[in-house]
């Protein structure tokens, strides 16, 4: 018989949207913080466009943004394990999946 995992569920705002996060392993205080700078990138491009682009627009641009920063990062220290790390986390959290992400 399988052991069912807990699984954590974790809701935080960005963007003025409500985001429900699915997580085996990654804590609360860590998801959020994630999501804070997700938002504080979001505001500063909107604000930098003038509030001209979509919602969709916006996650896009600033998707690429913070691809940059990892990229660059990573050119900088290409042995950088907590990068490394990061990134795993980052993508079992979208692996595990996302409730409550808006129809765009």
């Amino acid at each position: 018989m399988k052991t069912k995992e807990k699984t954590n569920k974790i809701t935080t705002e960005i963007f003025g949207i409500e985001f429900t996060f699915k997580s085996k392993e990654a804590d609360q205080e860590y998801i959020k913080m994630l999501a804070n700078y997700v938002d504080l990138k979001m505001k500063a491009i909107s604000q930098e466009s003038g509030g001209k682009l979509s919602y969709q627009q916006l996650a896009i641009l600033t998707a690429m943004n913070l691809a940059d920063e990892l990229f660059q990062q990573q050119s900088k220290n290409p042995d950088n394990e907590l990068i490394l790390m990061k990134t795993k986390q980052l993508i079992q959290l979208l692996d595990e999946g996302i409730f409550g992400d808006p129809i765009l």
